[in-house]
């Protein structure tokens, strides 16, 4: 609804409307992978085993979660309502808004198959209505226009605005104990250990497994009784100038944060639980070993014989991984006259991340910061008969990345290694470098367009058109492998070469 007043101290236009969202979400697996049964080894040699559990019935159907044969069953309700005040004054026009949103996380009741394997088994049960986190927020949203020298050709732009993160129905999924993948994971030997069972053969057996190291079973994740939304702040200022008739330039900042980021983590294995040091071999850039670059890396796991003294028990809590972007842009923009317009644009970022791992392990990684930029100009002439041709440069500056190494505890550690949650994970990729320490490729590119529109009488017209992309012939890789070994920084994808193209569109 809007409502528009003229009166009570300046013009008013007042709006005002919300929203409901019902989400429902259904899934389950006959099999996780095949058999169930997913065996993890090391150059090799048996490290784990992970168990899963079917969650549904039968598959197959398009109504297969209404009708019931997928069995985890997750919901998110969200409702809404804002309120809205564009108040112009003298020289000043604000704009004053109120949001409201409301989140609720919960399952509906639902049932648990009955299974069994090995050391792994699950109970027939019915899970209650639950609810998992209801938040309600109310934010600002607040803004100022004021023309600084009363002609509108200066102007100052001030804004402020609060969000609330919409956690999504993924939340619910991850904390609803009736998990559509069940799993446990367990050491394993692949030694003979029960009667009739073939050692050494590379295929797990019930009675080759050793200590559980991590459990997915449901009932394990649980939600942080102080658990606070995610939200992100927004502050912008922007100075804009007409120079000349029909050209203005446009100077800003923008600061943004985000916090009270969300994690899923195991507590109970805190950082002094790991107390086995360790060390890895970093055959370093060349990814190749006994070269000038290798290098040693030390890090540290929970002694085997401990493991089963500390709860695997998982926890959804916010974490530190606050984020802050610092971003200035200058704008030079020519509206449309005589035959032809154009605009440019810059923009450097400044950037400070957390990783979303939680830190309670000894093993990193930690925060890191970054920059990126870009730029943008384009332009269009209008030729002689009605020809327009219009171009466009782009440059994006590289993203950073760390060079990653994938991490197992040896077996003579007699311990397991975690870097990020404090779990039992082999082959887990860490950074070896910090973040910044390398960047992709620059990407610039010039692209053109000729066009040319036909018109037949008043209903149709034919556009025939001529489009040259990165006519520089420009060469960048997009995305390149950062793990280390011989494929580090081997290109995976790249800008498509000089390409032209030749057609038309017709419109009626």
């Amino acid at each position: 609804m809007s409502y528009f007043k003229d009166g009570w101290g300046g013009t008013h236009n007042f709006k005002a409307g919300g929203g409901l969202d019902r989400g429902i979400k259904w899934d389950g697996y006959l099999q996780v992978v095949s058999g169930n049964v997913r065996q993890n080894m090391n150059n090799g040699q048996p490290i784990s085993v992970v168990l899963y559990a079917p969650t549904a019935t039968h598959v197959g159907a398009i109504d297969d979660g209404p009708s019931g044969n997928l069995l985890s069953i997750d919901r998110m309700t969200v409702a809404n309502a804002f309120m809205s005040d564009q108040w112009t004054v003298g020289r000043a026009t604000f704009n004053l808004g109120v949001r409201w949103d409301r989140y609720h996380s919960w399952t509906p009741e639902q049932d648990q198959l009955a299974y069994s394997f090995g050391p792994l088994s699950v109970a027939d049960a019915t899970f209650a209505e639950t609810t998992y986190v209801t938040w309600n927020k109310v934010v600002p949203r607040l803004g100022m226009t004021y023309n600084l020298t009363g002609d509108g050709k200066t102007v100052a732009k001030v804004s402020y605005g609060l969000y609330g993160f919409d956690p999504g129905i993924n939340f619910t999924s991850s904390v609803n104990p009736n998990q559509s993948q069940k799993s446990v994971t367990y050491a394993w030997s692949d030694s003979k250990a029960c009667a009739g069972c073939i050692a050494g053969d590379g295929i797990y057996q019930p009675g080759e497994e050793g200590n559980q190291t991590a459990s997915a079973l449901g009932g394990n994740v649980r939600v942080a009784p102080n658990l606070e939304q995610p939200t992100s702040t927004q502050a912008t200022a922007f100075l804009e100038r007409q120079l000349t008739e029909g050209v203005g330039a446009r100077v800003g900042f923008v600061y943004y944060t985000v916090n009270n980021q969300t994690a899923t983590f195991q507590p109970f294995r805190p950082a002094s639980a790991y107390t086995v040091p360790f060390n890895v071999l970093d055959p370093g850039e060349d990814g190749a070993a006994l070269t000038a670059d290798d290098g040693t890396l030390t890090f540290y796991g929970i002694p085997n014989s401990q493991i089963g003294s500390f709860p695997n028990t998982s926890v959804v809590s916010n974490t530190p991984n606050d984020g802050k972007y610092k971003t200035i842009e200058f704008a030079l923009n020519k509206r449309s006259t005589g035959r032809y317009s154009a605009s440019a644009s810059f923009g450097y970022t400044w950037q400070h991340d957390f990783p979303v791992a939680y830190p309670n392990t000894p093993n990193g990684p930690f925060d890191y910061d970054y920059s990126t930029f870009s730029a943008k100009a384009n332009a269009i002439y209008t030729l002689p008969y009605d020809i327009l041709v219009s171009g466009v440069y782009r440059l994006q500056s590289g993203t950073n990345y760390a060079r990653t190494l994938a991490v197992s505890a040896p077996a003579a550690c007699a311990c397991t290694f975690s870097a990020a949650r404090g779990g039992s994970l082999a082959n887990t990729t860490v950074f070896v470098t910090p973040y910044n320490a390398f960047r992709n490729d620059n990407v610039s590119l010039v692209d053109v367009r000729v066009e040319k529109t036909l018109r037949f009488g008043q209903a149709a017209r034919l556009r025939l058109f001529v489009d040259g992309f990165n006519l520089l012939n420009h060469y960048a890789a997009e995305l390149i492998s950062v793990a280390t070994g011989p494929a580090f920084q081997r290109p995976t994808a790249v800008i498509g070469p000089r390409t032209g193209r030749i057609g038309f569109r017709f419109m009626w």
